[in-house]
């Protein structure tokens, strides 16, 4: 009795290390736990990593034999998209393409007494201008039906004509106006150009078949030149009919220079062919007429 109450009372003794490993056990477990998970996915990052970076290798550096690199050299895809040089190319094409101009005549030799013989070439044409335009019906050379004129018309007032003009369904016009215009000494010969380029453009919308022909302003004398009842110049005529020559051919309407064949040595209207220094006289019509129909035949 004795000895067991002495051997109760004897003190236990434990082990300090035992205690605390108990007392942290888990946490380490836990620690371990989380290490070797942290080291698997190092691992599987770094294998899938080799991985990528061989088939970007792959990719980037394909093996090809000789057969196969002809092969791409020589095939394009159906839906490749056409390279600049073929575009360039087109777009030439397209720029360059344009209305063709039906290109300036000029009635050569100069101008002289003649029979009038293209009166039948005439039956289904028009002719709009001012007064030397006036003459070939007073004389008698085509009747009212083909001429439309007024010795005091301008290239803008001749708007109002349009109508009349496209009125006889004419499959030819032609129109000589201008020295109204320049007899103004406002007008330049650009915008006395761009009028009759405007008029022309009117008559093709108005009467869509017929052929429309600007014929150049005849020269004056110089004699002429210098009465001071007006304010024309040769010079200005020139002007007038160089610019109205540019702008026809770029509109694609036909210019016909009759004024060269009228003009004499020093570059003025030939004294036989007028009267009074701006109009030319009757015997001279023949061959107004038939050099315009010899050059557009």
């Amino acid at each position: 009795m004795d000895n067991n109450l002495r051997d109760s009372k004897t003190p236990v003794k434990l082990n300090r290390k035992m205690r605390m490993w108990n007392k942290y056990r888990n946490y380490c477990i836990g620690a371990a736990g989380v290490l070797v998970v942290l080291i698997v996915c190092i691992a599987a990052i770094n294998i899938m990593g080799k991985s990528s970076a061989k088939k970007q290798e792959n990719v980037a550096v394909p093996s090809t034999t000789p057969s196969q690199s002809v092969a791409q050299n020589t095939t394009q895809p159906a839906t490749e998209a056409p390279t600049q040089e073929h575009t360039t190319k087109a777009q030439e094409e397209t720029t360059t393409e344009a209305p063709k101009a039906s290109g300036n005549l000029k009635v050569e030799g100069s101008a002289e007494v003649q029979e009038f013989s293209s009166e039948d070439f005439y039956s289904d044409s028009v002719f709009l201008g001012d007064a030397v335009i006036t003459g070939i019906s007073y004389y008698g050379f085509l009747d009212d039906s083909h001429v439309v004129a007024d010795g005091n018309l301008t290239t803008d007032k001749a708007l109002d004509k349009v109508d009349s003009v496209a009125s006889s369904n004419p499959s030819k016009v032609f129109i000589m106006l201008g020295i109204n215009d320049v007899n103004y000494g406002t007008r330049g010969a650009d915008v006395i150009a761009e009028n009759l380029i405007t008029l022309a453009n009117e008559i093709k919308s108005s009467a869509p078949s017929a052929k429309v022909y600007i014929l150049s302003v005849l020269p004056v004398t110089n004699s002429f030149e210098t009465k001071t009842t007006n304010q024309i110049s040769q010079s200005a005529i020139n002007d007038v009919n160089d610019t109205v020559g540019v702008l026809a051919e770029s509109a694609g309407i036909t210019y016909i220079d009759i004024a060269s064949a009228f003009k004499d040595t020093t570059g003025y209207l030939d004294g036989d062919c007028t009267s009074n220094g701006s109009n030319i006289v009757h015997d001279y019509y023949p061959f107004l007429l038939n050099s315009i129909a010899g050059v557009v035949k």
